[in-house]
């Protein structure tokens, strides 16, 4: 049996996709939420390599997870900005 199913709200893809206006607030809001996210990500960083003191591993170990850690949150955020700055459908290369 095949039932109907109301769509009240348009999927993001297709909010998004070719229409102008919705693009540029879908790209204003991503960058508004990006923004505390990367001082989230200084935060988090800063904690943890301050409670490196308290840690029962080994310190050569620890900082640089530390480290890796904070770029791997940096890079993350930035891929989410990459992904919704460049659309598919703006690809000049060709």
């Amino acid at each position: 049996m095949l039932t109907q199913t109301a769509n009240y709200l348009p999927s993001v893809s297709a909010a998004i996709g070719g229409f102008s206006p919705q693009r540029y607030v879908w790209r204003l809001c991503i960058a508004l939420h990006c923004t505390p996210r990367y001082l989230l990500g200084i935060c988090y960083h800063y904690i943890y390599a301050a409670g490196s003191r308290d840690v029962t591993v080994s310190r050569h170990i620890y900082v640089p997870l530390v480290y890796v850690m904070t770029v791997a949150y940096i890079t993350e955020v930035s891929c989410l900005l990459l992904v919704s700055f460049v659309s598919s459908i703006e690809d000049y290369s060709k």
